[in-house]
């Protein structure tokens, strides 16, 4: 199949998420996500499209579609600007005067926190992990561009970054005589609206694979905070169908990834909703030598598919969850679900990051494959 004849889930209506809505048998969900759906901070360019991989299918033997939520369309800030809509808009309902949140040093989810706040006319505050590069590069220089205020914090260790969160929102306040109020984002945005905002997607992915013929695909995606798969779950549990989705642990920043996301459903609750029991899917032998950094595996992905269908993932998270596609307890179409991440990619030290895409430049592609 060429190019030129690959098939398209075009969405038949402009707003499949409204479309689908009253197919959610669960009268007081529905009105809850309604109003969420309606109240949301507009920044992206929603339905993101949805097709198929005909050179990387042929490749690995198997049907494989993409889910392309790396073109939301707002800060290239992917899955995280889908949540961010929710987030914002909880944010200007209580009157916030800055967003504060954390992150590695080229976090995808601080640069778009970033841009949000400026978007939203407020201050931006980024707790980072490691110390201050020598030039900002990559997402850090987004972060610069954004007008966000970056505090760098030594190491990467979760618990003292939010630590030094809640730190900052607390002399923020002081500072302020209380007329400043600091909005907290945890990593990834995972919160209940951060949820909400991918049950939404669901139904938006739902509507197109229907189109397709295709809603038995099986949908895989990065994972490291669990929220986005916390709200894919949520969202099939919401339509009563089949929730297939498998995420792919590229941090473990939680020890039990798939009891964080039982945890974030359950949490709805506080939204108002009946909160579904949910058995989460998680595959965390992708994960390589760490969160933020590259694995041979993922590296050998990344480049495969940059070079069979010319579209770009990076290899410390994206690409991880692309060199899940091949493991053999998938069964049937896998729609990729790609949740963006490229900017990482411009940082200054990202050759030395990503040493077997150096290694691989202008040889055949027989090496990375048979790594892949």
């Amino acid at each position: 199949m060429t190019r030129a004849q690959r098939p398209v889930a075009n969405v038949s209506v402009t707003d499949p998420v409204s479309y689908l809505m009253p197919c959610i048998a669960d009268a007081r969900a529905r009105e809850i996500l309604a109003r969420r759906w309606r109240c949301r901070i507009r920044l992206t360019a929603t339905p993101t499209p949805l097709h198929r991989l005909p050179n990387f299918s042929e490749l690995l033997g198997r049907e494989v579609w993409i889910k392309r939520d790396d073109l939301t369309g707002f800060a290239a800030g992917g899955n995280k600007s889908r949540k961010l809509e929710l987030i914002i808009a909880d944010a200007m309902n209580a009157r916030a005067t800055s967003l504060v949140t954390v992150g590695a040093q080229q976090s995808n989810h601080a640069r778009t926190v970033a841009a949000a706040a400026t978007a939203a006319g407020i201050d931006a505050h980024l707790i980072l992990g490691g110390r201050a590069p020598h030039r900002p590069s990559g997402n850090l220089l987004l972060d610069d561009l954004f007008g966000a205020e970056t505090h760098f914090v030594d190491g990467l260790d979760w618990t003292s970054m939010s630590q030094h969160a809640r730190q900052l929102c607390a002399r923020l306040r002081d500072q302020g005589n209380r007329t400043k109020r600091p909005y907290l984002v945890p990593a990834g945005g995972s919160t209940g609206s951060g949820v909400l905002a991918y049950a939404a997607a669901f139904l938006e992915i739902h509507h197109q694979l229907d189109l397709v013929d295709r809603t038995e695909a099986t949908i895989v995606h990065a994972s490291s905070t669990g929220g986005t798969q916390a709200g894919l779950e949520l969202g099939a549990a919401l339509l009563g169908v089949p929730a297939n989705i498998v995420g792919v642990d590229v941090a473990q920043i939680h020890a039990d990834l798939g009891g964080r996301v039982r945890d974030l459903v359950a949490a709805t609750a506080e939204l108002g909703f009946d909160p579904p029991a949910v058995t989460p899917t998680v595959f965390d032998e992708y994960l390589g030598p760490g969160y933020a950094l590259a694995s041979d595996r993922s590296q050998a992905a990344m480049t495969v598919l940059a070079r069979h269908e010319g579209i770009v993932t990076d290899p410390v998270y994206t690409a991880k969850a692309v060199a899940a596609l091949s493991d053999p307890r998938l069964t049937g179409p896998i729609v990729f679900l790609h949740t963006g991440g490229v900017p990482a990619m411009f940082a200054d030290d990202a050759a030395a990051t990503y040493p077997a895409v150096q290694r691989s430049k202008g040889r055949p592609l027989a090496a990375a494959q048979n790594n892949y």
